[in-house]
């Protein structure tokens, strides 16, 4: 639902903006005291206890940094791009600033501004303090009458510039937050801008060190580029089990290899090149990777995105269930007895009569499982699922096919006494196999006939303890199963040395504030009717139970809900906009010259007639 919700909220206004953030925290956190300089509301001799990112060093040292950042300028071929044409800038086009949240803002993105004010002796952190406490004031009269307003004529509240510090303690904050977003667009050619000042941005950030800070940050491509990295390193460890099963197969497959003789005594190296099954292990491990290559072509030629998920962990489930029919009929076929007069293909049909209908259930059941999983409305698992029943079927038909033909070829040159893979080689006869000694049995076969059977079935006891030890672990799973967290962690999903993990530990352990969250109304009645308004907005005559009041009441309530502060209406500044209450008895309507086109609030000589 949330997702469907989304994609309804982009499709009819905007998504939301592409996040860029940094978050900076003192290497060495301490504290030190300030007195304040005096003033109407500030008494004499008032100390203050500030934390170490505000000292002068490190505040300093940031500010630049933001300085840096905002300066940053990526190449879209012989175009300069720079933020300001991919920032979010909410009062353009009068007002071309970028709505940069960040506690510099309360010196208006400017570090000349930080200078003391000698008329009234007051220090950069008289006006820090003056803004902690008065986010929207418009002019500090101790400190170059500076506003605290960001010079995109918003606030920069102290919950969203810094971090990590108690409601009523700002000047005790571990972090200095900077937040640029970025326009998002649904044409993801239009976000193309963004994206590579973004990756310059990345670029700058990695190379940039201080010894003095740490920081973590993050723009809105960095988990994606994450992912394609640790899916591009990846690759090496697919290749690496691929190989590494390929090894495997081929020697399970294979037979103790015995001297010539009347009995099978010694091992001797020179005969396992007679019963090895090179050949099958790799052509069984390359059927494998063939269906999960033609499983992402079906899917990719009928528009079906791949995911991390289908890149990464397909290849190393259809490996882990596509080998056990090899298993199944090479073996079937080295504990069979030839019968009498019965040719190669006679003995490989008669054997695959046999355990044919098993495998058959087997793959049936594994695609019909995976298909079960594709009625998910969970976009992750539906596809998953799809990518994976299609490959599994895909890698049962090739080995009740291709496999079948390799394995009789298999067959009739072990019967030739000729190597496997220097297929044209024949075994000398000193350790060719005599007719009517029977064939060696596979070490796996041996293992499990030998020592594991007798191992577990030979004693009472050890049946006793098999049972109970299983009982047992089942008992605790049900147990555990409450305890189980629900999601997903985004740091499972991310390389172990990625920068995006130190971010998401310090989103967690310095910001106050989190996502936004709209709340976003559909109804059959117009927005026009007084009902309707009455219903939605939270100011004077509005009805005490409308939507906007009960978000009011419940961001009051911090154990039930997680809403950080009271909404915003768009529509209560809409009335509010329309009939002004300030001292010139303001109006808004059109200007007279220009019937379309609004006049500012204050000019009623200009206006023609009211908007409503």
């Amino acid at each position: 639902r949330t997702r469907l919700e989304k994609e309804k909220f982009d499709a009819t206004f905007v998504p939301f903006y592409r996040n860029t953030q940094v978050i900076v925290t003192a290497r060495n956190a301490t504290t030190f005291n300030y007195t304040l300089t005096p003033s109407s509301t500030i008494p004499a001799n008032t100390t203050k206890e500030f934390s170490s990112v505000f000292g002068e060093d490190i505040f300093m040292d940031v500010f630049r940094l933001q300085t840096a950042i905002m300066s940053i300028t990526a190449k879209d071929g012989n175009e300069t791009v720079d933020l300001k044409q991919v920032c979010f800038q909410p009062l353009a086009p009068d007002i071309h600033a970028c709505a940069v949240i960040s506690p510099f803002q309360w010196f208006q993105n400017d570090i000349s501004n930080t200078a003391n004010d000698t008329s009234y002796n007051g220090t950069y952190l008289d006006h820090l303090y003056y803004c902690f406490n008065s986010p929207l004031g418009t002019d500090d009269s101790h400190f170059h009458d500076l506003p605290c307003l960001a010079t995109f004529n918003g606030p920069a509240a102290s919950n969203v510039a810094l971090g990590g510090f108690d409601k009523d303690s700002p000047n005790l904050a571990q972090a200095l937050v900077i937040t640029i977003p970025l326009n998002y667009h649904r044409n993801e050619s239009k976000n193309r801008k963004a994206e590579l000042w973004e990756k310059e941005y990345i670029t700058f950030m990695k190379n940039y060190t201080n010894d003095k800070i740490d920081i973590a940050f993050q723009a809105e491509r960095s988990i994606k580029d994450e992912l394609d990295r640790e899916a591009f390193q990846d690759v090496a460890t697919i290749a690496i089990s691929y190989i590494l099963m390929f090894a495997y197969v081929a020697l399970m497959l294979g037979k103790v290899s015995f001297n010539s003789g009347n009995t099978a005594t010694c091992f001797c190296f020179r005969r396992w090149f007679i019963d090895a099954k090179i050949s099958l292990g790799l052509a069984g491990v390359l059927f494998v990777l063939l269906s999960v290559v033609c499983s992402l072509g079906i899917f990719s030629y009928a528009g079906y995105k791949s995911t991390v998920i289908v890149m990464e962990v397909i290849p190393f489930l259809v490996l882990a269930v596509g080998v056990d029919n090899i298993f199944i009929l090479v073996q079937a076929i080295q504990r069979d007895v030839k019968q009498t007069d019965e040719s190669t293909d006679e003995q490989i049909a008669r054997i695959f009569s046999q355990v044919g209908p098993s495998m058959l259930l087997s793959a049936s059941s594994e695609v019909i499982a995976f298909a079960c999983g594709s009625l998910s409305t969970q976009p992750a698992v539906h596809d998953f699922s799809l990518y994976a029943s299609v490959a599994v079927f895909i890698n049962f038909m090739l080995q009740v096919t291709v496999f079948l033909v390799l394995l009789y070829l298999d067959k009739k040159r072990e019967n030739g006494e000729r190597a496997d893979v220097l297929c044209c080689v024949t075994a000398s006869n000193d350790i060719q196999i005599p007719q009517g000694v029977a064939r060696p049995k596979s070490p796996l076969y041996l293992f499990v006939s030998k020592f594991w059977v007798p191992a577990l079935l030979g004693s009472v006891i050890v049946r006793f303890l098999v049972m109970s030890l299983f009982g047992l672990s089942f008992c605790l799973s049900i147990v555990a199963i409450p305890h189980l967290e629900i999601g997903l962690d985004q740091q499972l999903a991310l390389p172990k040395d990625s920068y995006v993990g130190t971010y998401l530990d310090a989103i967690g352990k310095y910001l106050e504030v989190g996502a936004p969250v709209y709340f976003v109304v559909e109804h059959n009645s117009p927005i026009q009717e007084p009902a309707m308004q009455n219903e939605i907005c939270g100011g004077t005559g509005c009805n005490i139970y409308s939507m906007v009041s009960l978000l009011n009441v419940y961001s009051h309530l911090p154990e039930y809900t997680r809403l950080a502060q009271p909404p915003n209406s768009w529509i209560d500044d809409y009335f509010q906009w329309l009939v002004p209450t300030d001292e010139f008895n303001s109006c808004c309507r059109y200007l007279k010259s220009e019937p379309f086109t609004f006049c500012p609030s204050t000019d009623c000589d200009s206006a023609l007639i009211p908007l409503l």
